[in-house]
């Protein structure tokens, strides 16, 4: 096991995230943490000299330039090469088609093979194996949940990134259901009001009875899917995190409810790395990518 501490972080569109990471522990390093606004429609300069601030920060007085730096980026993103295909989302665009690990070797002054992209979804899943809620547990699931719906599987000890955005389900696909944007949608439908997401319904609950009602639908739109999920491939667990997860006390009786009638032997739990699960499992990637690329020297 590496104990040479790794730099991970977590990209999003808002901010990012960054911090030393002990492998061996599966945990990031107290007081390397580090987290940074950005402006993720801004020009590919004021971006990757966001990135890099960040980093450098994290690195504090390490000699750095032997330390591995593992990312976790949403997609569409050519992971291996460090090439970001963003282009038609309202963020990143000014990055599409540049050659990011190269870019940010060069304001890091490391070695490009250094660094490692890793998708956000398989990060998060990765960083609760290492050290979190699934602890070393194989044929399991992870999902997040936000203002989008984020999947990935581990078999064989392999994190592969699931897709199931889009998969069908029910009267559209499994996003329209697991994301910020149902609450949305659902409040208006319900109330005719308009709220900006998950959080603004936590504050109001006492107030507005519609609210438990929505998050009682949400615990069973969240429910069926597991279900699914259990049915057609049998998962040992199904670790959830995410933003919407940090309301998981408004929802998680109304998931048990309805697994306990239609899936009993479905097992989940939610996330206990948090927000910091996603850099843990890029920096936990980053180790095993470099310690083969040693080898192979």
């Amino acid at each position: 096991m590496n104990t040479t501490p790794i730099l991970g972080a977590d990209i999003g569109g808002s901010h990012i995230t960054t911090s030393l990471v002990s492998i061996e522990e599966g945990l990031p390093i107290q007081g390397s943490g580090n987290r940074i606004d950005l402006n993720s429609r801004g020009t590919a300069d004021e971006i990757l000299g966001t990135w890099s601030d960040a980093i450098s920060s994290s690195l504090h007085s390490l000699r750095h330039k032997d330390i591995a730096v593992g990312i976790a980026m949403p997609g569409p993103f050519d992971y291996p090469n460090g090439i970001c295909l963003i282009r038609d989302q309202d963020k990143f665009r000014s990055l599409y088609k540049l050659e990011l690990k190269q870019e940010l070797a060069t304001r890091l002054s490391i070695d490009p093979a250094l660094i490692h992209f890793m998708n956000d979804a398989c990060a998060f899943l990765e960083g609760e194996v290492l050290g979190g809620a699934v602890r070393g547990q194989d044929n399991i699931m992870g999902i997040t949940l936000g203002t989008g719906l984020g999947s990935a599987f581990r078999a064989g000890g392999d994190v592969v990134d699931a897709d199931l955005w889009c998969a069908p389900y029910r009267d559209g696909i499994a996003e329209d259901y697991l994301s910020t944007r149902w609450f949305v949608a659902r409040y208006a439908e319900l109330t005719g009001k308009k709220i900006s997401g998950v959080k603004e319904l936590t504050t109001v609950r006492g107030e507005d009875d519609t609210v438990a009602t929505v998050f009682r639908e949400f615990g069973e739109n969240l429910g069926g899917f597991i279900a699914g999920q259990y049915g057609e491939h049998g998962y040992n667990n199904i670790v959830i995190g995410g933003n919407i997860a940090k309301a998981a006390g408004f929802f998680v009786t109304h998931i048990d409810n309805y697994l306990a009638r239609v899936a009993a032997g479905a097992k989940y739990c939610l996330s206990s790395l948090g927000e910091n699960a996603a850099l843990t499992g890029a920096a936990g990637m980053a180790s095993r990518q470099t310690a083969g690329l040693e080898k192979q020297g």
